[in-house]
């Protein structure tokens, strides 16, 4: 189940209500909400082309656990992929969040992974690293892949 919303809803009592989105002076801005339900769900699926083979790329995001600390439920940990397009998806890049903490108020962290691509098209891929149950609940914001390091122009791609 996932949303894209302003402010993080509280239907169970368990989560940062009203809590807003990561990006600093934008008014009613949204994040993508997502109640992960089992391990290796994917949150997020994105392909992307005409990169620049040998460059090297950071794809990035802001996460935070929508869950308040004092629930104790399942904590979120999300693991980021970059895959060839190609017949076997060979894994170019991967790195996990670890466990993103339970705080009292909700707490935004950027996490992300830098690679070389081998390839001029690439899956960016977000999974989950947990089993089902209750918590795994996730708000991410500022989706971004960017070039790390060139004497070119900046190469900006963002999502949200």
């Amino acid at each position: 189940m996932f949303a894209f919303v302003n402010a993080v809803p509280d239907p169970f009592y368990v989560w940062h209500g009203n809590a807003s989105d990561y990006t600093i002076n934008e008014n009613n801005g949204y994040m993508f909400l997502v109640n992960v339900k089992k391990l290796d769900a994917q949150i997020f699926n994105y392909k992307i082309d005409d990169l620049r083979i040998g460059r090297l790329y950071e794809f990035s995001a802001y996460i935070a656990n929508v869950i308040r600390k004092e629930k104790c439920l399942n904590k979120t940990n999300i693991r980021f992929e970059v895959r060839a397009i190609n017949e076997s998806g060979n894994i170019i890049a991967k790195k996990g969040t670890g466990d993103v903490p339970a705080c009292y108020n909700m707490s935004w962290s950027k996490y992300g992974i830098s690679f070389k691509t081998t390839h001029s098209s690439v899956v960016l891929l977000m999974i989950s690293n947990v089993a089902e149950g209750n918590g795994n609940d996730v708000a991410i914001d500022d989706i971004e892949l960017r070039v790390e390091s060139t004497n070119d122009d900046d190469d900006t791609f963002t999502t949200g």
